[in-house]
């Protein structure tokens, strides 16, 4: 029953953010007010699945941005230790409130209602920054914009950790929007491995991909782990 309920809380989330009119806040702070986000998404399958990558992929670290951090699975993935200075930024308040629950009392984590498009941080201020299945929502035409600032905020020789879409649904997706005209805001170029590589790859040294994949409804992605050159 439970996953029944998952994969019908599942359709209709992707049917608003592909076919719906709501923006991409209020879709997200009606999910977090309603309690199904983390359900939805197995909140803690998430955290072992981008735990698994993470020890494959990515070295140690001490300073890390976690890009639209939603209700906190990358930090928890991260195991992050009180030396760790962790911040997440999320465009939905709604997410950080459930985020803020879990990470409140850790005096190394901070959570900040923001927009990634619009953040700004001092010259190499992390050398991890994470980011999990948010590349899509990079406004089409800032492509370069946002290369550019990752690379700005990480450190030489540090790391980006971005979950995103293997490359092979890439044709469907493509199809589907150039058929439909949605989905409307969403930038699939940035969604997908190939072409998210290829955007980065300006600014960004590629290393290596791992495949990642989720027990409940089995969808599939790849964690994109890219480093700066120094």
């Amino acid at each position: 029953m439970a996953l029944l309920k998952r994969a019908n809380y599942f359709y209709h989330w992707l049917k608003q953010e592909y076919l719906g009119s709501e923006s991409t806040k209020d879709i997200y702070g009606k999910l977090a007010r309603e309690e199904k986000y983390d359900f939805t998404v197995d909140y803690h399958d998430r955290v072992e699945t981008y735990k698994k990558a993470l020890k494959k992929a990515v070295p140690k670290f001490d300073s890390v941005l976690d890009i639209a951090c939603g209700t906190g699975a990358m930090i928890d993935a991260l195991e992050p230790e009180d030396h760790h200075q962790v911040k997440g930024i999320d465009i939905t308040p709604e997410m950080l409130v459930e985020a803020r629950k879990r990470f409140g009392h850790r005096n190394n984590i901070s959570l900040h209602e923001q927009s990634f498009m619009e953040a700004d941080f001092p010259v190499e201020s992390f050398d991890l920054i994470t980011v999990g299945y948010a590349t899509r929502f990079v406004p089409k035409g800032s492509e370069q914009l946002f290369a550019k600032n990752v690379a700005k905020w990480m450190t030489k020789g540090g790391y980006l950790f971005a979950i995103v879409q293997p490359s092979i649904v890439s044709g469907a997706l493509q199809r589907f929007e150039k058929m439909t005209g949605y989905p409307k805001g969403l930038n699939l170029a940035m969604h997908l491995e190939k072409p998210f590589i290829k955007h980065m790859e300006k600014h960004l040294e590629y290393v290596q991909t791992v495949p990642v994949e989720w027990k409940y409804l089995v969808v599939k992605g790849v964690a994109v782990v890219m480093q700066k050159r120094n």
